[in-house]
């Protein structure tokens, strides 16, 4: 009964610091015996808490409710939790917000290592986000998914497949070089390895060099050495006499050019990582 009231005196107080007062009292009640198991069946009732938009609420409620996790409720708890996960995308991004994401991101990942079963249900929700454009984000779902990929041989052509989806999302050199590492190293078929060269093609878009040599021989494409002669412009020189000087210039790439360029120069620093992965025995056509 106190336990109930202290979890509803959390939800309707509006101060924050009387929230975090009461949920250290859960803790304090948590850490009896006793009262543990009352807590465990109302582990719901406790996630109710994180529509409380301050973090460090949240961040104490989260770490309660993992702590009281167990055989009887985690599905229910991964439920709630995949569900905040995916209110998190919905919403104006805001710096908390990324935080309260990784927050969820490491619970899950935990009730995936201690209960294997629920890792099937989160792993596909979570790989959404290895394309988020907060990079520490995507390298707390990166760490899940590599754990899992290595430790649950059962999942890993389900983890193959939604990597395969996501992969040309991705917007971090940084996850993309631990996706392609996971891709060439758990990629066991034929269909798999074609899948993934692929995708790698898809992500790099049209080689500048082919491009340009291309529209350079076709003559859509001028050659960086030619230039165009505007009009002739009148100068003054220091001796008061006049000089005449030739307007040169030349066409800039147009901005989409650029940016798939820069685009490419992103992923290009790791050619010779996927040159190695290539190699391997593993993509041998």
């Amino acid at each position: 009964a106190a336990a109930q009231c202290y979890i509803d005196l959390i939800i309707k107080e509006s101060d924050n610091n009387v929230k975090l007062i009461v949920l250290d009292r859960l803790v304090e009640l948590k850490d009896h015996p006793s009262h543990e198991r009352v807590l465990q069946d109302l582990v719901m009732d406790i996630l109710r808490v994180l529509t409380t938009p301050d973090l460090e609420v949240r961040r104490k409620t989260l770490h309660l409710a993992l702590d009281l996790v167990s055989s009887r409720n985690v599905e229910e708890l991964v439920i709630v939790l995949k569900k905040e996960v995916i209110k998190t995308n919905n919403v104006t991004e805001h710096e908390d917000t990324d935080k309260y994401r990784q927050l969820l991101v490491r619970t899950l990942h935990s009730c995936s290592v201690r209960f294997p079963d629920m890792a099937a249900n989160v792993i596909p929700v979570l790989m959404e986000f290895l394309s988020d454009s907060n990079e520490a984000a995507a390298a707390d779902v990166l760490e899940f998914v590599r754990e899992a990929v290595q430790r649950f041989d059962n999942l890993r052509p389900l983890i193959v497949e939604k990597m395969l989806e996501v992969f040309h999302a991705v917007k971090s050199v940084k996850i993309y070089r631990g996706a392609l590492w996971i891709l060439g190293e758990y990629c066991s078929t034929k269909d798999d390895i074609q899948s993934v060269m692929t995708e790698i093609r898809r992500s790099l878009g049209e080689v500048p060099i082919v491009e340009t040599e291309i529209k350079k021989e076709s003559g859509e494409l001028k050659s960086e050495e030619e230039v165009s002669v505007g009009p002739a412009q009148k100068l003054v020189t220091e001796m008061g006499t006049y000089a005449t000087q030739s307007a040169l210039s030349s066409s800039r790439p147009a901005k989409k050019e650029e940016e798939r360029y820069h685009a490419q120069c992103q992923c290009g620093h790791f050619f010779a990582l996927f040159a190695i992965r290539i190699a391997q025995p593993g993509f041998v056509m």
